[in-house]
């Protein structure tokens, strides 16, 4: 039972032993603040895809697709101490954005990992552009004064199920609380690489995938060059992209040009501008019917379910799961609509009274013809048919002022 009097208690903080792993990802503090200065605004905004592609928008677009293919999109609890943007995104998002809470001793460790083979020097890296370096300090200054309140912050919230545990309470009723354990790549104000190689280890402890901010994807790629190392991938990503460069990209690449198309945009985050525009709603409305369609929801738990197959024993199950995603894929790359509106089915010419002699006498064996679909062969891969195509009209319209 937990005690009313201890205001530590934060429903919005999770923890460890809670974690859905095939449904969850990390983000960073960045992320989360572009989505709380965009969707706070409650007024439908002239949206154009533009939205997406300009500064700050490939960061925005990323985190709405997270929301949308994951249940949970979880951050570091001690964000919600000290960092407005966070709760701020927390309350758009309603259990849906979560803080992980880290014992103590956790994110030492981590710091350590980083600093022992990592050992990153202040100013760029070889691999890095000068003009990439000065992105990225002109994003880590925004953050400065965040950096700096971190060397002085007491935790002071716990998940609901840490009420009862007195390891846990303790710091909190000392006359003089531990301050948080944050390792120095993590302090200062100093541009380095240590913060981002920071979140790979922490997804890394935590066994979650890490959806990387896109302006940060340079220093990313240049920290699994130099370590060796590999970014986790999350389920529903991955199949999202597979599908995307097996229909899409596969299209395009086989009309010679005839087909133009942005592929730099994130499929889920289109999806979601194109329904705000087509009902006339505020993009934070859009993200969450999006995310709330059956199609959607069904898409996440079929991503869940693959992701959590694991071992030789899974072997089968996993090579028929993906055998499924490959056949569709090749079904919707020459029509969208086939399965989804209609069937196209064989008809022998011998089954063809009278007619069908005729035919087979001039050279014609066989013909098709499509009929109405009653039931889609995998539901749950109609989300991944939403992308391709515009959003319905038949739903009523959402007015917002």
């Amino acid at each position: 039972m937990i005690n009313s009097y201890f205001s530590g208690i934060d429903p919005r903080i999770m923890s460890v032993e809670k974690l859905d792993r095939a449904k969850t990802v990390l983000v960073d503090a960045g992320s989360l603040s572009t989505l709380a200065h965009v969707l706070i605004e409650p007024t439908i905004p002239t949206l154009d895809i533009s939205l997406l592609t300009e500064r700050g928008g490939p960061t925005l677009a990323n985190i709405i697709q997270n929301i949308v293919l994951y249940d949970t999109i979880t951050v570091d609890s001690l964000l919600f101490e000290i960092y407005s943007d966070v709760s701020t995104a927390c309350e758009l998002f309603p259990n849906i954005i979560r803080g992980i809470y880290l014992r103590r001793g956790v994110r030492e460790k981590i710091g350590d990992i980083v600093n022992e083979i990592a050992h990153i020097n202040v100013g760029p890296p070889r691999e890095i552009s000068r003009d990439d370096w000065t992105k990225w300090q002109w994003q880590e200054s925004k953050h400065i004064q965040l950096m700096q309140n971190f060397h002085s912050v007491v935790p002071t919230l716990i998940p609901p199920e840490y009420a009862n545990d007195w390891q846990e309470r303790f710091p909190f009723e000392m006359e003089r609380p531990f301050t948080a354990d944050i390792p120095l790549c993590c302090l200062g104000s100093m541009m380095t690489l240590g913060r981002a190689h920071f979140y790979l280890e922490l997804a890394r402890e935590l066994g979650v995938p890490l959806s990387a901010n896109p302006d940060f994807s340079n220093y990313f790629e240049v920290l699994l060059t130099k370590f060796k190392g590999s970014l986790l991938k999350g389920k529903p990503e991955e199949i999202v992209a597979f599908f995307e460069a097996q229909v899409s990209k596969a299209a395009i690449d086989e009309s010679k040009g005839l087909i133009s198309l942005d592929l730099s945009i994130p499929p889920v985050a289109e999806l979601v501008v194109n329904y705000a525009k087509q009902r006339r709603c505020s993009l934070h409305t859009a993200t969450l019917e999006v995310r709330e369609s059956k199609n959607a929801v069904e898409f996440r738990e079929w991503c869940a379910k693959l992701a959590s197959l694991k071992g030789r024993s899974s072997f089968g199950e996993q090579q028929e799961m993906v055998g499924k995603l490959k056949d569709i894929c090749e079904t919707w790359k020459r029509s969208v609509r086939e399965e989804v509106k209609y069937k196209t089915r064989k008809l022998a010419i011998e089954a063809i009274p009278y007619l069908g002699g005729i035919l087979k006498a001039i050279g014609v064996h066989e013909v098709k013809l499509k009929g109405p679909v009653s039931m889609p062969r995998e539901p749950y891969f109609l989300f991944l048919n939403d992308l391709l195509r515009p959003p319905k009209h038949s739903a009523p319209l959402v007015f917002e002022r």
